[in-house]
C-alpha cells in the first residue's frame, strides 16, 4: 500500500506540471518534440525513485523504534548538510561571477 502512495506521489501534479513546463519551454526555444520523451524519462523517473523511497521507509518503519529514530535523525542531519552545502556553492558562485 505504500508502493501505491509513493507512486501517486510520483504522478502529482507537482511532477506533471514540471514535466509539461519542461517540455513546453524546450520547444519554445527551438528544440524539437522529442524532448516531450525527456519529460516522460522525468516522470518515470520520480516514479521509480519515489517507490523506492516508499519501499525503503516501510522497511525502516517495520524495525525497532530505536532503529527508525537513529536512522530518521541520521538522515535528516544528511539531508540539512546536503541542502546547506548546496545553497552555500550557489552562493559562492554567484558572487564570484560578479566579481
Amino acid at each position: 500500500m505504500v508502493v501505491g502512495v509513493g507512486v501517486l506521489f510520483a504522478v502529482s501534479f507537482d511532477t506533471l506540471s514540471q514535466a509539461v513546463l519542461f517540455g513546453t519551454m524546450a520547444v519554445q526555444f527551438g528544440a524539437d518534440y522529442s524532448v516531450v520523451l525527456f519529460a516522460f524519462a522525468f516522470i518515470l523517473g520520480m516514479l521509480l525513485v519515489d517507490g523506492a523511497n516508499a519501499v525503503w521507509v516501510t522497511s525502516m518503519l517495520q524495525r525497532s523504534e530505536s532503529g527508525a529514530r537513529i536512522v530518521s535523525r541520521i538522515l535528516g542531519v544528511s539531508i540539512a548538510v546536503l541542502s546547506l552545502s548546496v545553497a552555500g556553492l550557489k552562493i559562492l558562485s554567484y558572487c564570484l561571477s560578479d566579481a
